[in-house]
């Protein structure tokens, strides 16, 4: 175990899928990998809608509120239906064969995921649709209260490993960092 690796039953952290690690450290592996599925699609979905509302801002002025809340709920379902389809596919290439409805039924449960990203930003944009705010606004506390909780999620995970503070920090700020990246990628191409 490296010098500064943590036992996870030292650190009590509550996490967004209303378990903490240590209720993790209790699951079956097989629930475990149920938990990485459906945190996985939501970190992947938040960075999705981080590149989609920052090539939106540069033309925010153009944007009504209600195409804005349309863009989000539009993005979030076509990654799960992409998700779905692309497990379907790859499934069948693997197996030579189809899933169970069973397994449908999981694999739509575990990539359900995706869709939770677009509740916040859709919030603050239903204050923009109500007038109190304009769209320019709407879009950066959307891009910033989801740069937020991937640094929540990244705190979360580092400090399952690591238990300096100082280098839990310092590894999420770095991957938060790349979301900004993201960020800036996306609107220097616009």
């Amino acid at each position: 175990m490296p010098k500064d690796a943590v036992e996870t039953k030292d650190v009590v952290v509550e996490t967004v899928a209303g378990k903490s690690p240590r209720q993790f450290d209790r699951l079956p592996d097989e629930k475990k990998e149920q938990y990485v599925d459906l945190l996985k699609e939501r970190i992947y979905a938040s960075i999705t809608l981080i590149a989609i509302l920052s090539g939106q801002l540069p033309h925010a002025e153009r944007i009504k509120p209600l195409s804005l809340l349309l863009s989000i709920f539009g993005t979030v379902f076509a990654l799960w239906g992409a998700t779905i389809i692309a497990h379907r596919l790859s499934y069948r290439v693997v197996h030579g064969e189809d899933r169970t409805r069973q397994s449908y039924r999981k694999l739509a449960m575990s990539s359900f995921g995706l869709l939770i990203p677009a509740i916040v930003p859709s919030v603050v944009t239903f204050g923009s649709v109500a007038g109190l705010y304009d769209v320019t606004s709407a879009i950066i506390v959307s891009i910033v209260l989801l740069l937020v909780t991937l640094f929540g999620f990244a705190l979360m995970a580092t400090s399952r490993v690591y238990k300096s503070w100082i280098r839990i920090i310092l590894i999420a700020l770095a991957e938060v960092a790349l979301g900004c990246v993201i960020v800036g990628i996306k609107i220097l191409t616009e």
